[in-house]
């Protein structure tokens, strides 16, 4: 198991955003304690109450149409499923005229079209032009996730993707006066 294999080791350690919740597992599978490490900077995160809508249109139309509200603020939005991707990538795409980039399209672009691309977006401002869908899927595509991030912290860049919150960071660009607007479609098990 895991757990035997890990504990081959003399000295364990480890980061994760999820430690505190999950402490009693730590303890009786691996024989480790979990300690909270202090943030060094203040959040300044702005989490808002959950919006419940009664049907699955009125949900779809009121993250399409908040997206547009932010008038190119990057935005990122956790999907349950790559359907779910799909219709809201569509509907943004179809109401705000942007174009779809997909991970598969990043992963094949030449270096020097992505540079190109990057350079565009930061120069444009004030909607949103682009939509980076991401599907479960495409976790296994090897070395497309240093783009994404690239690309999600632009003006501009709304992205969809079921595949959110694997722990990797979105730094967003200095001197905005905002950060990354997230929404989640729904409440996640894990």
């Amino acid at each position: 198991t895991l757990a035997a294999y890990l504990n081959k080791y003399a000295v364990l350690s480890g980061l994760t955003g999820t430690g505190q919740e999950e402490r009693d597992t730590f303890r009786k599978h691996y024989g480790l304690e979990v300690v909270r490490v202090p943030r060094n900077l203040t959040s300044q995160r702005d989490d808002r109450a959950d919006i419940i809508l009664t049907s699955l249109e009125d949900k779809y139309n009121r993250i399409t149409e908040d997206v547009i509200a932010l008038k190119g603020v990057p935005a990122l939005v956790g999907t349950v499923s790559n359907e779910e991707t799909d219709k809201l990538s569509r509907m943004l795409i179809d109401r705000a005229g942007a174009r779809e980039i997909t991970a598969e399209e990043l992963f094949r672009m030449p270096e020097v079209d992505f540079d190109k691309l990057i350079e565009d977006i930061e120069k444009e401002q004030g909607s949103v032009r682009y939509v980076l869908k991401l599907r479960s899927t495409d976790a296994g595509i090897a070395g497309y996730e240093e783009k994404i991030i690239k690309l999600a912290r632009l003006p501009g860049v709304v992205t969809y993707s079921p595949i959110i919150g694997r722990g990797t960071d979105i730094k967003i660009l200095e001197g905005l006066g905002y950060g990354l607007f997230v929404i989640g479609t729904a409440h996640h098990e894990d």
